[in-house]
């Protein structure tokens, strides 16, 4: 289809005039024929890579997309019913008591999103009365811990609530890799109106209301104008290890020193199999997460269960978490963003108690940045520079390309220490950046997250002085190469350019004929840019950067409608020309 669109432009460059009761082609010739030709025969050719490239790294991005189609679902909920699902809901019939007849208001957000995830069947199954032999069921099911076998929809997971890094998430097939935000209290953040000692209950509503202070809450719906921090400051969704950590439970006095999650791991009260995570279910413990403790911390709930806890995100992309902010952003957020004082407070209503009080409702968040991130209606002032490695918060973690991938397996494998001696690991370095941020991959192509803090002296010196070589080397070449492609391109042999100097496996299908395109139509304007490239590299001006695990050349003011800067980025030991956005 894709090359059928291509040749379609024939007939426009090509139309037939009268002349002297002739009909003659005044604009159609062989160099027309032949362009259209090369563009044609090099999409096929960029296509078949592309098909390659989507088929061999399809999971590169796939955990950043997953929080994103999420994202894009809540969004077109709150679009269809000017609101965001309950983060616990549903009906309130059911109960341990009597599990059949109803979901006891415990259905977590995913299934009212179900519909919008591309989950048209399931959510057609979950929303109509079921019959098992002498099992029925009312429509929303039965409780979300009901035997799936029993009751199936409860068994069919979304295909998007999977990370594809975590281990685990074919044995806990009914589990969430994906948790949402409840705020950054502590003190019955999990109570309902089902948990109210009747529905009119003053008191119980001020609770609610001090201490929810995310954007899911049990049985309590909120809305994007309730969002007064900015959509674009707010967290939606983090990541969980759908295993683990372990949850300790049954610790006092979590509300006035959620630190004391960390002092439980040491303990011997633990919930069985770590948050027992169900998709479906609305449980905290299940599918909620606070922002108190850092990424990767412990979670723990208290000795008033699992309405009073605190719940970490965690996730397999190294020492942090992906997060998905309200305006459909997805970030990276590491364990070192600042997220205050452990031993501070929660916030929320105090008991009228000598000692110790909780941190007055309508205060700012007591667990910093990441506390702040956590709170939709808190005015703090929160700044979000993912360039600024230090501030916790980066890119999203993509996975390397197979290509990438290959190239530095092909160099000798090193063994690496962390500080102290404290264990080893073979393996190659893939990237480090300029403020330390180590990349490595082992022999089963796991990539590691460090720093060079983490790893011996010996190591962190030798990863500076090779990245001196490498770049040395990086700069020794581009300059040949840009001259290079130049001499293509003056020649108009346009395939010969595409292959050298067009990473094709870095691009979608979509961007292929793009591409082919915009070089053939741009070709003097290409020229242009790479002469006064070639310019500023022979000046010594150029600027060469890592960005996201790759080397980029980036050349100021010769935009010359390239659609921004001429870039280069190096992979694979050549260097690639980075087309313009479509």
């Amino acid at each position: 289809m894709r090359v059928v669109a291509v040749c379609t432009l024939v007939p426009k460059w090509g139309q037939s005039h009268s002349l002297g009761g002739r009909s003659v082609n005044r604009s159609w010739n062989f160099i027309d024929a032949s362009a259209v030709f090369v563009i044609c025969v090099m999409t096929l050719s960029l296509l078949s890579i592309g098909v390659v490239r989507q088929r061999g790294t399809s999971r590169q991005s796939s955990c950043e997309n997953n929080l994103i189609q999420i994202g894009v679902a809540f969004h077109n909920y709150h679009s269809a019913y000017k609101q965001l699902p309950f983060g616990s809901g549903g009906t309130d019939a059911g109960g341990i008591d009597q599990p059949k007849r109803g979901n006891a208001g415990r259905l977590s957000a995913f299934v009212a999103a179900t519909p919008f995830m591309e989950e048209q069947k399931l959510w057609e199954m979950i929303s109509n009365p079921q019959r098992n032999g002498s099992n029925e069921f009312p429509a929303m099911g039965p409780v979300p811990w009901f035997d799936e076998q029993l009751y199936t929809p409860w068994s069919l997971r979304p295909k998007r609530l999977v990370c594809p890094d975590d281990p685990h998430a074919k044995t806990f097939a009914l589990a969430s890799s994906y948790v949402m935000n409840y705020g950054d209290g502590v003190e019955k953040v999990f109570f309902g109106r089902g948990d109210w000692p009747n529905p009119g209950d003053t008191r119980s509503a001020m609770l609610a209301r001090a201490t929810q202070r995310g954007i899911f809450g049990k049985q309590k719906e909120y809305k994007f104008r309730d969002v007064l921090d900015g959509l674009s400051n707010t967290l939606m969704l983090a990541e969980s290890r759908v295993a683990g950590p372990r949850v300790a439970k049954n610790v006092p006095g979590l509300p006035l020193d959620p630190s004391l999650v960390i002092k439980a791991q040491g303990g011997k009260q633990f919930w069985p199999v770590g948050r027992e995570v169900r998709w479906c279910d609305g449980l905290l413990r299940s599918t909620g997460f606070q922002t108190i403790l850092p990424p990767g911390s412990p979670s723990a709930t208290s000795d008033q269960g699992d309405q009073t806890a605190v719940m970490s995100a965690s996730s397999y992309h190294g020492r942090g978490t992906h997060v998905l902010f309200c305006d459909g952003a997805v970030r990276f957020v590491t364990h070192t963003i600042d997220a205050g004082d452990p031993s501070n407070p929660s916030v929320g209503l105090s008991e009228n108690q000598p000692g110790r009080s909780l941190t007055p409702p309508g205060s700012k968040s007591p667990y910093g940045l990441w506390g702040a991130l956590g709170t939709r209606a808190n005015k703090e002032v929160v700044t979000i520079d993912t360039r600024k490695r230090g501030s916790g918060i980066t890119e999203p973690r993509r996975q390397i390309p197979a290509e990438q991938l290959e190239a530095i397996r092909k160099k000798p494998i090193r063994t690496w220490t962390a500080a102290g001696g404290r264990s080893k690991m073979n393996g190659w370095l893939v990237s480090c950046t300029k403020e330390g941020n180590v990349v490595l991959v082992n022999e089963k192509g796991d990539e590691k997250y460090v720093t060079l803090s983490d790893l011996s002296g010996e190591d962190a010196y030798w990863i500076v002085q090779s990245l001196v070589a490498e770049k040395v080397q990086a700069r020794d070449q581009l300059l040949d190469q840009m001259r290079d492609a130049v001499a293509l391109l003056e020649k108009k042999e346009f395939g010969a350019f595409l292959t050298r100097f067009v990473d094709a496996s870095q691009m979608s299908v979509q961007e292929v004929r793009f591409v082919s395109e915009f070089v053939f139509r741009k070709r003097g304007v290409l020229i242009q840019g790479f002469d006064d490239a070639i310019g500023i590299a022979q000046s010594g001006q150029v600027n060469i950067e890592v960005i996201d695990n790759r080397m980029l050349a980036n050349f100021d003011d010769n935009d010359r409608n390239l659609r921004g800067n001429l870039v280069m980025h190096f992979s694979n030991d050549r260097w690639y020309w980075l087309p313009p956005p479509r």
